[in-house]
């Protein structure tokens, strides 16, 4: 009886969700009776304008109608429309035409925020039926929900406090991935830890590897930091002497990963910093060791080989540092600049110690190419000429109006290639696409190779791994070359390394390892001199996700510490508000393993919003840079931005929205979805700007000669026109003198 009534409830529940009332939407659309005109692609096209319209950047002649409004839960919206009238109209040719269908195309979504779930739907009131236009006059939607999951994006850490918060902890850097070593003078004379009076048992570190952070909030990441397993030598006694040590295995900035779609190992380039962190703590439990891994049993295959890759590139050149038009942006850096020399000639680029020539390599390259006719590159290899797929035209290479057009087009090159030989050397070539000389140029991003090798010790660390292994339940894997020195880690899981049982014949290392998902190892020498990290110092104790309820936080750089207590405490006398200061050193610790990232500060954001209820204000007290690694020797970059845009140069901008953009659930748009919480910032360089800053903004509160009219005066800000004479103006005070008149006509 009980699961007759569960039964029956379920269909009711079933029943409701598909009969739950239709949202309506009813809009009259009054359209501008003059015809306004846009830039697209170097030339003036008309823009249909509305009353209410939202324009677009990927459709910019286009207006569209977007309306936000609650829903019951996480899902899916079909819309139908219940009525619609049209009226013909004319139009000149636009390349948003293609976009335009006989019916309308509508854009929908759901978004989450505390106050719950809300539904939007956007369209462009316009369709094409043959070669006729037609605008949409007035229009009545009925709008379903058809629940689904909530998205990981929704759902906030459940990790406790951070690991940061207890015990003495101590931060070290590193700038490539391999096996470190920490030595008692290190830790005694570089970290200046007390190590005489330190039980080396005691002794954890701490790190989440490396690459950059996902932006997608709903990707799974490490919440705080995660314990490494470490290798400490002459820790039996409970104390650390002079001739002991530890070795750990460490990550750098960027990652190698293995691309599903391509099966080629390609670098994660990370374009925020170019070091990697980690934290040693001593603590009262016994730290994390590495322990044996545990035996698969003999292997199905034998891997005498193993897939090795190496990539060149030159992070030097931001394409709009570069350009007298435009501020730096984006995250994609280049190299070699292909102009005044058409070709580069690059000797003994890479070097793959027992390099099978029957073996094919896979190259790989990309270049950003600037003509104003389509264009490739070419590389001459191994007596092979390589050529890249086509890119696009820009409309203007002569300086005439491009500040608006998309300013380079990437090009790649995917191909195999016979290498005859260990060194590899080769030559890239940008001829003149017309055969003439003309205002065309290149630039170098990277050449990337992956290859097969002997599975034989070569140097003091070799990686290894072997995709052939894959789905076979065990392999045995061959090393040869292989002293009585060689050790062998599996750092499949890199926080994580395990050591496989080794059977030794001579200078041959075999051992089995399980290979039903791809394994990857490092060989070591145990007598190399092994890379020693940087010491960062003593990090003092911190605990952010224990931060409580708050209504505003203040992120500040640490020169900018004094004024910004002084603005905490003065917007807490005024507004009664309750503030956090953080410096931001403390979220790359605890949101990035101490690695300079924006992302680290979108998801210390997104942690308050979705557990502390009163959170509403970010205040980043600081200048940011789109050269975060600082490879101008610019200064500047206290909290960084987050930019995203490094070919089109209306695109290329500085966003903090992305810190108040925390519920967002689209995994390809990091600036999609609604602000959650509003985000501001003082662009401050040096102290002396800082106390102006707060001087102001203290006057401005308190001071009562600021109490005039001039509060209920709006000003309005436009640019004059960057191009050239002849060539479309863009003159945006006009712009802002339009919308200043329609306001006061409404008023």
């Amino acid at each position: 009886m009980k699961k007759l009534i569960a039964a029956a409830a379920l269909l009711l529940n079933v029943y409701l969700v598909h009969a739950q009332a239709p949202t309506i939407i009813r809009e009259q659309f009054k359209w501008s009776e003059k015809e306004e005109g846009v830039l697209v692609a170097g030339a003036v096209v008309p823009h249909l304008q509305f009353k209410g319209g939202v324009s677009s950047s990927e459709h910019p002649s286009l207006q569209f109608f977007i309306r936000r409004f609650p829903v019951q839960s996480y899902g899916r919206l079909r819309v139908e429309v219940a009525n619609a009238r049209f009226e013909p109209f004319e139009k000149g040719p636009s390349p948003d035409d293609s976009y335009l269908q006989e019916q309308l195309q509508f854009e929908t979504s759901v978004e989450y925020s505390r106050e719950g779930y809300f539904g939007k739907v956007a369209f462009a009131p316009v369709v094409r039926r043959g070669n006729r236009f037609e605008r949409v006059t007035d229009i009545e939607l009925r709008i379903y929900l058809q629940p689904e999951p909530s998205p990981v994006a929704f759902r906030g850490p459940t990790s406790g406090p951070s690991v940061l918060s207890d015990g003495l902890i101590y931060k070290i850097a590193v700038n490539k991935r391999g096996i470190y070593k920490l030595t008692y003078n290190f830790l005694k004379n570089e970290l200046e830890m007390d190590i005489d009076n330190i039980d080396p048992r005691k002794l954890s570190l701490y790190g989440n590897g490396g690459g950059k952070l996902p932006f997608f909030a709903g990707e799974e990441r490490i919440d705080d930091l995660a314990e490494n397993a470490i290798l400490v030598m002459g820790e039996e006694d409970g104390s650390f002497g002079p001739n002991d040590y530890i070795l750990f295995y460490a990550q750098g900035a960027d990652k190698w990963v293995l691309s599903e779609n391509t099966g080629q190992f390609v670098l994660s380039q990370n374009p925020y910093d170019d070091q990697n962190y980690y934290f040693l703590k001593v603590s009262e439990g016994n730290g994390l060791r590495i322990q044996d891994a545990p035996s698969p049993g003999t292997g199905a295959y034998t891997s005498t080989s193993f897939d090795d890759y190496a990539r060149l590139e030159q992070e030097s050149v931001n394409l709009f540092h570069e350009w007298v038009k435009a501020q730096g942006s984006g995250q994609s850096w280049f190299g070699d600049h292909f102009k005044v020399a058409r070709q580069y000639n690059y000797d003994n680029a890479f070097s793959f110690s027992g390099l099978i020539p029957s073996e094919p390599a896979i190259l790989r390259a990309s270049m950003a190419l600037r003509a104003n006719v389509r264009s490739r590159f070419y590389i001459d290899i191994n007596g092979e000429t390589l050529e890249s797929e086509e890119a696009g035209s820009v409309p203007s290479v002569d300086g005439g109006g491009d500040n608006t057009t998309v300013y380079a087009r990437r090009a790649t090159l995917n191909d195999t290639v016979q290498l005859s030989g260990p060194d590899v050397s080769f030559t890239i070539r940008y001829p003149y696409p017309q055969g003439v000389t003309d205002f065309s140029e290149a630039w170098l991003d990277y050449v990337q190779l992956n290859v097969r090798r002997a599975l034989r010790m070569e140097g003091a660390q070799l990686h290894f791994r072997d995709r052939r292994s894959l789905g076979y339940p065990a392999t045995t894997f061959r090393l040869q070359n292989a002293g009585s020195n060689i050790q062998v880690w599996d750092i499949t899981d890199p926080l994580s390394p395990a050591r496989p049982s080794l059977t030794r014949n001579g200078n041959q290392l075999s051992f089995n390892a399980g290979t039903e998902s791809l394994r990857e190892f490092i060989a070591f020498d145990g007598n190399q001199e092994f890379p020693v990290p940087e010491a960062a110092g003593q990090v003092p104790n911190q605990n952010l996700h224990g931060i409580g309820n708050t209504d505003m936080v203040i992120l500040y750089h640490r020169d900018f510490e004094q004024e910004a207590l002084r603005l905490a405490q003065h917007r807490s006398d005024l507004n009664g508000l309750s503030i956090e200061l953080v410096e931001v050193e403390q979220v790359f610790n605890e949101f990035s393993s101490g690695k300079k990232d924006p992302t680290a500060i979108r998801d210390f954001a997104r942690m308050l919003y979705l557990n502390s209820p009163g959170f509403r204000y970010l205040l980043l007290f600081g200048d940011g840079s789109f050269d975060t690694r600082d490879i101008y020797g610019l200064g500047g970059d206290f909290i960084p931005t987050y930019q995203k845009e490094s070919f089109n140069p209306v695109e290329a901008y500085p966003s903090d929205d992305y810190y108040g953009l925390l519920t967002g659930d689209d995994p390809n748009d990091p600036l999609s979805g609604s602000l959650n919480i509003a985000v501001g910032r003082l662009p401050v360089k040096t102290p002396e700007e800082a106390a102006n800053a707060v001087d102001k903004i203290i006057h401005y509160d308190s001071d009562e000669k600021t109490m005039g009219d001039w509060r209920n005066r709006l000003v309005f800000v436009g640019d004059d026109n960057d191009s050239s004479p002849g060539n479309f103006d863009l003159d945006h005070y006009e712009d802002a003198d339009m919308i200043a008149e329609e306001l006061h006509d409404s008023l």
